[in-house]
């Protein structure tokens, strides 16, 4: 099956943002911010299990590194949670509307499980993008890879999200569709065979994101199941890719070129605090934001991801992009 370019833009993404002009080569573009851990799930893949953290830097200093990263050109402030941000509804909603009044784009990795009618249309409200995640479409398998036994409320939320953030569509004059709704499926063998139909599920609602387990955390201890062999593994990036609307799997926000733009146009902060390459790279330390400036954390992020290559992905340790074979060269598996 042969790839089909995306006509979908997902507001904040790099594929709206490069088709708009509004990413530089050396730029600060993204402000990442995980919030205290909190999560009602217990999925095998979590990256985080070995790295939780529960101490916060104040909401003062949170606000600070939003402006501070505005004023340095950022376009976007990233949630991508530390387990689910929604457990932390009233700091999430408070760094939300800071980025907005100073003019950032918000995207709120989620569950799911939290968005009841009246928060969804607040976020909308906000000028939210949303990236759900939906693992699968049945019951035992959702069951199976998240322990929440709740896939019917996450259902009927997430057609409640559809019918919101409807309103938010549009159709451009070249075509493309622009929407503010993503869904992020992690590829592994339990569910390999659901990828077409969750492709489905979005249809030109939302933006199909299809990525591949990072072995970190928690996924060690099932990556034999999970994943399996080298040879598995190619296979499941090959079937991400297929069908993710991204440049290339394995990455949430990749550039055309196929890098990540929260390693290589971003800063992360940790919820101490510490900045770390990109919010999986949770054993980098990179500095503390309470007495390293955004300017000094950005500069040291670019020097430590030069000293690496300049890598599409660290964590899942992707060095290069075969546009002709659309495959990714993962370690030294693939060529």
């Amino acid at each position: 099956m042969e790839r089909t370019k995306t006509k979908k833009l997902l507001v904040g993404n790099p594929n709206q943002l490069e088709v708009d002009g509004q990413i530089g080569e050396d730029e600060l573009s993204y402000v990442v911010m995980n919030l205290p851990f909190g999560c009602n799930y217990s999925c095998s893949k979590c990256y985080r299990e070995d790295n939780k953290s529960f101490d916060s830097i104040d909401l003062d200093k949170r606000l600070e590194v939003i402006s501070q990263a505005k004023d340095l050109g950022a376009r976007v402030l990233c949630i991508p949670g530390e387990g689910e941000p929604l457990t932390n509804r009233d700091l999430t909603m408070q760094l939300i509307d800071h980025a907005n009044a100073v003019g950032l784009i918000s995207i709120l990795y989620t569950n799911g499980s939290f968005l009841n009618p009246d928060t969804i249309v607040d976020l909308f409200n906000k000028n939210v993008t949303l990236i759900t995640s939906l693992d699968s479409l049945n019951p035992e398998t959702y069951l199976k890879l998240t322990g929440f036994k709740g896939f019917d409320r996450v259902m009927r939320n997430l057609e409640n999200v559809r019918e919101t953030y409807k309103a938010g569509n549009r159709v451009r004059e070249n075509g493309l569709i622009e929407t503010r709704w993503g869904v992020i499926t992690i590829i592994n063998q339990h569910n390999k065979g659901e990828v077409p139909d969750i492709k489905r599920f979005c249809g030109n609602d939302a933006f199909f994101i299809c990525n591949y387990p990072i072995n970190k955390g928690g996924a060690k201890s099932v990556w034999n199941s999970y994943v399996g062999t080298p040879e598995d593994l190619t296979e499941l990036v090959r079937t991400a890719n297929m069908y993710t609307d991204t440049p290339v799997a394995g990455l949430s926000a990749p550039t055309r070129s196929g890098q990540c733009i929260m390693l290589n146009n971003g800063i992360t902060i940790d919820t101490n605090g510490n900045a770390h390459a990109c919010p999986a790279m949770v054993d980098t330390n990179l500095g503390n934001i309470t007495n390293t400036s955004v300017l000094e954390i950005w500069q040291k992020t670019r020097e430590y991801t030069e000293s690496k290559g300049n890598p599409l992905c660290l964590a899942r340790d992707i060095k290069q992009y075969c546009k002709k074979a659309n495959i990714l060269s993962v370690g030294e598996m693939l060529i």
